[in-house]
C-alpha cells in the first residue's frame, strides 16, 4: 500500500502544521524536537496533529505532509483498523498505556517492532482531547539498556510507575514513578526480584499463568496487590509486555503500572451502596434478587428446596406517628439485627424498604422446615425495643413460599410470600402463615375487584340510598343515612361488605367516600322542598379519608357547590377511625365544628373504645351497633351492653342512636332504655331518592289532612 497524496491546499496543511508546533511552550517544545525516541499526537478523530523529527524520520514526511494524515494515509488496512481500535479504547478509558506492537508503514521497507506508550491529552476542563504516543524502535538489537539514552528518556517521563525486567526476573531499571508508588528507591530495586519488592501479593498460581501468558501472546494485563516499602497493601493495574531481539528471541520484559487503590475503594463503596439499605446495612431488593436466582440454580441441581420469607413489623406506623422517624429507623436497625442472628450464617436477610423484610433460606428438605425458623423469629421481635430509654413493642406477621411448591421463579415466590403475610395480618398479627393455593384465588378476585371497583368510580355505577332515623319523642326525621351502592353491569347489585372493606384496604376508600359524599350533598340539595333546612344527611366517614389532607377542601367544596349549610351535614365515623390519629382528628372535628358539621360515632362497641380520648372529641351523637339491637330479645348481656352504653352516652351528654331496629320488641326496648332515634326496617328500609321523595309525601299527607280538619 502506498501512501496517500497530501491535500491539495498545502498553504491549509502547513498553518495546520505551525499551530500544532506552537501549542508547546518553546522549552519544552525544543526538548520535544531533540527527543530521540518517536513522538505524536493526535486528535480524538484520529488525525495527527504533531509529530517530533524523530516521527516524522519514521513516517517519512516532513512536517507540512504529515499533519492531518490518519491511520488509512499511514498503513496497511487490517493494521489501519487495529491501531484505530486501540488509540480509541485508550481515550475512552482515560488512563495511559503501554505495549509492544508491530508497525508497518506502507511503502516502507518491512515491519518494525516497537514499544508504546500512549497517554490521554486532555483539556483545561479535564475533558479528553486526543492522545499523545511515545515509542522506541526496537527492531535493532537492544543496546546496553543502563546506559541507553533512549530508555533513560522513556523511564523518566512516564507518569507511570516502570520497570525494566531481565531473562532471569531481576529489575534492571526503574523510573521516578516507581519510587514514588512503591517506596523503594532505585538503588535499592536494581538487582532485586519483582516479589522481593512487595511486588504481586498473589497465590502461587499466579506466576505460572502470567509466565503462560506472556510465552503464548507476549503480554499480561491484570490487577494485583503489592506491599509498600512501609507495609500497607495498595492494588495496581499492571501490563507486562515481552521485548525480543532483532532474532526474535526475548530480550527482557517491560513492567508498567499504576496505584489504583482509591478507584477500587470507590468503586465498591459504590457497588455497596448499590446493593445494600442505607439505613440497616442488609442486601436490598437487587442483592437478594440476584442471591435468590443462584440459590434457585443450585436447588435445581442438588434437588433441595428454599423458602422466602416476607416479614413485616405490625403497627410500625404507630411508632414513627408517636415517637418519630428517628426512633423507628433506630427500632429498625435493632429489628434488622435481631433477624439476622435469629437466622442461619447460609441464610439472607433483606431490607425491602419501610417495615418490610425479605428472608431467603436456602437448602431446605421441605417446607415445613422454615417453621422452626419462623418461631424463632417471632419470639425474637416480640421481645420488646430499647430505644433512647424506652421500651417500644411490636409484633410481627410473616408469610412463606417455598420453592418447588409455591413457585419456580424470584417474582412468583415474592408474590406468593406477600400474599401469605397479608393473610398473616388478618388472621390477627404477630403469627406466620405458609401460601397455600386459597391465597392466589383470593388475590386475583381481590385484583378483579380493585379494576372493576376503579372503573365503577369512573363510570359513576356507584349511588346511594337512603334511610331515615326517627325521633321517639316526635315521631318525625332527625337525620337520612346516605348508604353506598354499586350496581355492576354483569354481576349485578354488590353487597356492600363484599367491597367496602377491599376499598379501605386499597385506599380505594378516598375516592369512593368523596363520590358518596357527593352523591349525599346533591341528594340533600335536592329535598328542600320536603325536609326542613335543619334535618341532616348522615355520610360515613373512613379513618383514611380523615388522614387525607386535601379532605377538608374537598368537603368544603361539595358543601358550597350545593349550596348547603354545615348543620345540613353530619359525618358518622367509626370508633377505630376516631382515634387512630387522635390529635389529627380532633383538629379537623374542631374545624368542621366550625362549619356547624356535626359528628357521630358510627359501631359503637364493636371496636376498642378509649373513653379518655373519647371525651376530649367534640362529638354530637353515638350509635348503637344494630348487632347488639339484635340480640336484645335473646340474650341478657346484649341488654346490658346497650345500657351501659346509654349510661355511657348520658355521661358525655350525647345523643343516642339505635341501629337495625326490626321488631316491636326491638322498639320498646329502646325507647324504655332512653334512645333518642331509632333506624331500621320497622319504619323504613334504604331507598332511592325517588322512593325517599314519595314515603316523605305519603307522610306529610296525614298531617296536612289533620291540620286542615282542625281549620275547619
Amino acid at each position: 500500500m502506498t501512501p496517500s497524496a497530501p491535500p491539495s491546499d498545502p498553504l491549509r496543511r502547513s498553518a495546520r502544521a505551525d499551530a500544532s508546533a506552537e501549542a508547546f511552550e518553546p522549552p519544552y517544545r525544543a526538548m520535544l524536537e531533540a527527543l530521540p525516541l518517536a513522538l505524536y499526537r493526535i486528535d480524538c478523530a484520529g488525525a495527527l496533529i504533531y509529530a517530533n523529527p524523530a516521527m516524522l524520520s519514521v513516517l517519512g514526511r516532513s512536517l507540512q505532509q504529515a499533519i492531518g494524515l490518519r491511520a488509512d494515509d499511514l498503513y496497511p488496512a487490517a493494521l489501519a483498523e487495529a491501531y484505530r481500535e486501540d488509540d480509541r479504547a485508550v481515550m475512552a478509558q482515560g488512563r495511559p498505556e503501554s505495549r509492544m506492537q508491530e508497525l508497518r508503514i506502507a511503502g516502507s521497507t518491512g515491519p518494525r517492532r516497537v514499544w508504546v506508550h500512549k497517554t490521554p491529552l486532555h483539556d483545561a476542563i479535564g475533558q479528553v482531547v486526543g492522545l499523545q504516543g511515545v515509542f522506541e524502535d526496537l527492531t535493532q538489537p537492544p543496546r546496553d539498556l543502563k546506559d541507553s539514552r533512549l530508555a533513560t528518556a522513556v523511564l523518566d517521563t512516564v507518569p507511570q510507575a516502570l520497570m525494566i525486567i531481565d531473562l532471569e526476573g531481576r529489575v534492571l531499571r526503574v523510573n521516578p514513578a516507581f519510587e514514588a508508588t512503591t517506596g523503594y528507591r532505585m538503588e535499592e530495586a536494581i538487582g532485586q526480584m519483582p516479589k522481593q519488592l512487595g511486588l504481586a501479593q498473589q497465590p502461587a498460581d499466579f506466576y505460572s499463568r502470567s509466565g503462560s501468558a506472556l510465552a503464548s501472546r507476549g503480554s499480561w494485563q491484570g490487577e494485583l496487590v503489592n506491599r509498600h516499602r512501609d507495609g500497607g497493601l495498595y492494588r495496581v493495574q499492571m501490563s507486562l509486555s515481552q521485548v525480543s531481539d532483532g532474532a526474535g528471541q526475548a530480550s527482557h520484559y517491560v513492567a508498567l503500572f499504576e496505584d489504583v487503590s482509591e478507584a477500587r475503594a470507590a468503586e465498591e463503596k459504590i457497588q455497596h451502596l448499590a446493593q445494600h439499605d442505607a439505613l440497616t446495612g442488609l442486601p436490598n431488593r437487587l442483592l437478594l434478587s440476584d442471591r435468590l436466582g443462584l440459590a434457585l440454580s443450585t436447588a435445581d441441581r442438588h434437588g433441595h428446596g428454599l423458602a422466602v420469607l416476607f416479614i413485616d413489623l405490625d403497627h410500625f406506623k404507630n411508632i414513627n406517628d408517636a415517637h418519630g422517624h428517628a426512633v423507628g429507623d433506630q427500632l429498625l436497625k435493632q429489628a434488622a439485627a435481631r433477624i439476622t442472628r435469629a437466622l442461619r450464617a447460609s441464610d439472607t436477610v433483606s431490607r425491602q424498604g419501610g417495615d418490610e423484610f425479605i428472608a431467603l433460606l436456602p437448602n431446605l428438605k421441605s417446607p415445613e422446615d422454615a417453621l422452626p425458623a419462623c418461631q424463632t423469629l417471632l419470639r425474637a421481635l416480640a421481645q420488646p425495643f430499647e430505644v433512647d430509654g424506652q421500651r417500644l413493642h411490636v409484633s410481627a406477621s410473616i408469610g412463606v413460599a417455598s420453592y418447588p411448591a409455591d413457585g419456580a421463579n424470584i417474582d412468583a415466590l415474592l408474590r406468593c410470600a406477600d400474599m401469605a403475610m397479608y393473610e398473616a395480618k388478618a388472621g390477627g398479627r404477630g403469627r406466620a402463615q405458609f401460601f397455600h393455593s386459597d391465597l392466589e384465588a383470593r388475590a386475583r378476585r381481590k385484583a378483579s375487584l380493585e379494576a372493576d371497583l376503579r372503573r365503577a368510580l369512573r363510570a359513576h355505577e356507584l349511588f346511594i340510598e337512603l334511610q331515615p332515623q326517627i325521633n321517639l319523642l316526635t315521631g318525625q326525621i332527625s337525620c337520612l343515612e346516605a348508604l353506598v351502592r354499586w350496581q355492576h353491569p354483569e354481576r349485578g347489585r354488590i353487597p356492600p361488605l363484599d367491597f367496602i372493606p377491599f376499598a379501605e384496604e386499597s385506599r380505594l376508600i378516598i375516592p369512593l367516600g368523596l363520590e358518596v359524599l357527593r352523591l349525599a350533598c346533591e341528594a340533600r340539595a335536592s329535598l328542600r322542598d320536603l325536609l326542613a333546612d335543619t334535618l341532616p344527611i348522615a355520610v360515613n366517614v373512613s379513618a383514611h379519608q380523615l388522614s387525607d389532607p386535601s379532605f377538608l377542601a374537598r368537603f368544603s367544596e361539595e358543601m358550597d357547590r350545593h349550596a348547603l349549610a354545615g348543620s345540613q351535614i353530619e359525618l358518622e365515623i367509626t370508633e377505630r377511625a376516631l382515634i387512630a390519629d387522635v390529635d389529627t382528628t380532633r383538629e379537623l372535628l374542631q374545624r368542621l365544628r366550625v362549619l356547624g358539621v356535626r359528628v357521630a360515632i358510627d359501631d359503637f362497641g364493636t371496636g376498642y373504645s378509649n373513653l379518655a380520648v373519647l371525651h376530649r372529641l367534640p362529638l354530637s351523637r353515638l350509635k348503637i351497633d344494630r348487632s347488639f339491637i339484635e340480640e336484645v330479645d335473646s340474650r341478657r348481656s346484649a341488654q346490658e351492653i346497650c345500657r351501659a352504653i346509654q349510661a355511657l352516652a348520658s355521661s358525655l351528654d350525647l345523643k343516642v342512636v339505635a341501629e337495625g331496629v326490626e321488631t316491636a320488641s326491638q322498639l320498646d326496648f329502646a325507647r324504655a332504655l332512653g334512645c333518642d332515634s331509632v333506624q331500621g326496617y320497622i319504619f323504613a328500609k334504604p331507598m332511592p331518592l325517588a322512593a325517599l321523595r314519595r314515603w316523605l309525601s305519603d307522610r306529610a299527607k296525614p298531617a296536612l289532612a289533620r291540620r286542615s280538619r282542625r281549620k275547619t
